[in-house]
């Protein structure tokens, strides 16, 4: 993907070897109460799952998500926000999540139609930002 046609903000990101793959393993994240889960679901050591997201916390120059814990969902800081709502458009197009050995599940568009494109159980609200997802 060619840089110039991304947002700025994303741009020092993206332009790092392997940069693109993090912001979409970010979008993938805020799908889910907490990286572990994450990392659970997607049969991959939450350790590397931690990493790619302080790198890509490192080369945006802030911090993405206040981490979850037992009791509690992560939930997106400011910068977070505004991240997941400049990568979003272009999703589709950022690095596959887990390179040329894996046939990932497909991270449908329509799953990215919000930061937090998962119900969050019975409630319906976003395991990380809370909001109603339910669609009534």
């Amino acid at each position: 993907m060619r840089l110039a046609g991304l947002p700025a903000l994303l741009r020092p990101a993206a332009g790092t070897k392997g940069g693109q793959r993090r912001l979409r393993r970010f979008l993938e994240a805020v799908r889910y109460p907490t990286l572990t889960a994450l990392a659970r679901d997607a049969d991959l050591d939450p350790g590397s799952v931690t990493w790619q997201i302080r790198t890509l916390e490192r080369d945006l120059d802030g911090q993405l998500l206040v981490r979850g814990g037992v009791k509690h969902a992560m939930q997106l800081t400011s910068l977070g926000k505004k991240v997941v709502a400049a990568a979003q458009p272009y999703a589709d197009q950022l690095g596959d999540l887990h390179g040329p050995r894996h046939k990932p599940k497909a991270l449908r568009s329509a799953e990215l139609s919000s930061p937090a494109g998962v119900s969050g159980g019975e409630s319906g609200r976003s395991p990380c930002t809370g909001r109603d997802e339910s669609g009534s």
